[in-house]
């Protein structure tokens, strides 16, 4: 019974599969700039930011705006569909939606961060006085 435990154990832990898929692109500014100083997050759809199950992994942003990072993934039943963020200060959130179970490698293709327009609040002729 002990061994069989054993070969239970083993064989559940040996066949777990992994998702690694590379996913690659461009990113500008909406001059054709290459955005420098932005954030790239992933997330799995319907679960917690910071998901154990996940990692995004080897990012390299170059000069040029060309971007390249990995995610990996244990394969579960369930959604394996993620969002990735692009983020940058003064530019509008841009995210990319990918089922990362169809392929090894993902090309995102270009992106262009637009950036947040301004907001003026009417006065109405009333006088601000600090507190």
């Amino acid at each position: 019974m002990k061994y069989f435990i054993i070969f239970v154990l083993i064989s559940f832990f040996s066949c777990k599969n992994k998702i690694e898929t590379k996913i690659s692109g461009f990113i500008y500014t909406n001059k054709n700039i290459p955005a420098s100083n932005i954030e790239i997050g992933s997330k799995i759809l319907y679960s917690p930011m910071h998901s154990k199950y996940a990692k995004r992994t080897d990012l390299v942003l170059k000069k040029n705006g060309e971007f390249e990072f990995e995610i990996k993934r244990m394969e579960m039943k369930g959604d394996n569909n993620f969002a990735i963020i692009f983020k940058k200060e003064g530019y509008k959130d841009e995210y990319r939606f990918v089922d990362i179970r169809k392929n090894e490698k993902i090309d995102l293709d270009t992106i262009f961060l637009n950036p947040i327009d301004s907001i003026t609040l009417p006065n109405n002729g009333n006088r601000c006085t600090p507190l």
